[in-house]
């Protein structure tokens, strides 16, 4: 059971893989302009990140005063990370829900021209013919 026990390098490694997990997607960002929304997902890492460093903290031993310093940070960056979305639910809201791309793309698939007929079986040739 002792080596099941968290200890803080392990807690050290996690926050560096989530640090290097939001490089890369922050990168793939900037590179195809895809991808969240930068402000949402700094403040949702960062909420995570300080959920680490407090956990890191009482598993280290450190004074409650900074555990509960580390809590209330992270509340902070989740109270940012709701805002910066409920900003955008907002203005979602108020446009047209079917963009022209969805138009297109349900034009395209209700369109006549792109229906094939069924195949013919022996037995639809019989009836037929």
């Amino acid at each position: 059971m002792a080596d099941m026990m968290i200890n803080a390098a392990l807690i050290d490694w996690i926050l560096g893989l989530v640090a290097l997990e939001a490089l890369a997607i922050l990168g793939w960002r900037i590179m195809t302009s895809r991808g969240p929304q930068p402000l949402g997902f700094i403040s949702n890492v960062v909420a995570g990140a300080f959920l680490l460093i407090a956990l890191r903290g009482a598993v280290s031993g450190a004074a409650p005063a900074w555990i509960v310093a580390c809590i209330f940070a992270s509340f902070l960056a989740h109270f940012v990370d709701l805002a910066a979305r409920w900003g955008d639910g907002r203005r979602a809201l108020t446009q047209d829900p079917a963009t022209p791309n969805m138009r297109a793309t349900l034009k395209l698939r209700a369109s006549p021209s792109h229906i094939r007929p069924a195949p013919q079986t022996p037995k639809d040739e019989a009836a037929n013919g």
